[in-house]
């Protein structure tokens, strides 16, 4: 009797292990993919402690967001950034912003002798339609690069490219940085005619220029001899750039 019934259960038995076994297979099986798709999710969302955020284009926009913004009656506006100084410079229907705002009116004190030098100026000015110059008169066929050129001399120039402005064609110029001698004051006139050359060459500056409604206009900067911080103005020149904008 207990073979018999051993012999009708083992179908039964050999039956549920079959089923248990593939439970707990399956079983298995979806524990451990929950686990890979909550790790992937993990891993998509962790950031370590001392990464650092992604720079994306707009990020010089936004840190451009809370600049200060002059807006000229000539027909264009740009940003600087906050701790600097604008002074309007009416000859040129242009502005001169300071890297100090207690320098705004350095221009002035120069001119009487003021020699600080520990500073940086970004620069705007307009050749208006009808100004002769140096370089000839400035008219709506004049050729922006030769123009440039002939104002301060070829020669202290060492490239030009041609770029975009605000969606209008200009020449980005690269230019030696020309210092006077230390033994020299910051501004005079003429060197003594027996003396070497008064100044020498110290680096260099960029500036933009292009044709407007009002006539040719340059923006461009410049440092003084003690000026600790020039690695950064290329920066800060590019993003001045970057807020140009022509508002007529």
């Amino acid at each position: 009797m207990i073979n018999l019934m051993q012999k009708g259960f083992a179908p039964v038995l050999i039956l549920v292990g079959i089923l248990v076994i593939i439970g707990v297979a399956a079983g298995a099986y979806f524990f451990g993919k929950s686990q890979v798709t909550k790790s992937e999710s993990q891993n998509q969302t962790a950031v370590s402690p001392n990464s650092q955020p992604i720079m994306t284009p707009t990020s010089s926009s936004d840190e451009t967001a809370n600049w200060k913004t002059f807006s000229s009656k000539y027909g264009y506006s740009l940003r600087y950034p906050v701790e600097w100084g604008a002074a309007e410079s009416v000859g040129s229907k242009g502005v001169v912003i300071w890297s100090k705002p207690e320098y705004l009116k350095l221009s002035e004190e120069l001119a009487q002798g003021f020699d600080k030098e520990d500073f940086a100026s970004i620069e705007v000015g307009i050749y208006s339609f009808g100004t002769r110059t140096a370089a000839g008169d400035v008219n709506k066929d004049t050729d922006v690069e030769k123009f440039v050129k002939g104002l301060f001399g070829a020669n202290i120039f060492k490239s030009s490219q041609d770029i975009s402005l605000d969606g209008k064609p200009a020449v980005l110029f690269t230019k030696k940085r020309m210092v006077l001698k230390p033994q020299f004051p910051r501004y005079i006139q003429n060197c003594p005619p027996e003396s070497e050359p008064c100044d020498i060459e110290d680096g260099i500056t960029r500036s933009v220029w292009l044709k407007t409604n009002e006539g040719i206009i340059g923006i461009s900067y410049s440092y003084g001899r003690q000026y600790k911080e020039a690695s950064t103005l290329d920066g800060i020149f590019n993003q001045i750039l970057s807020t140009f904008k022509f508002t007529q």
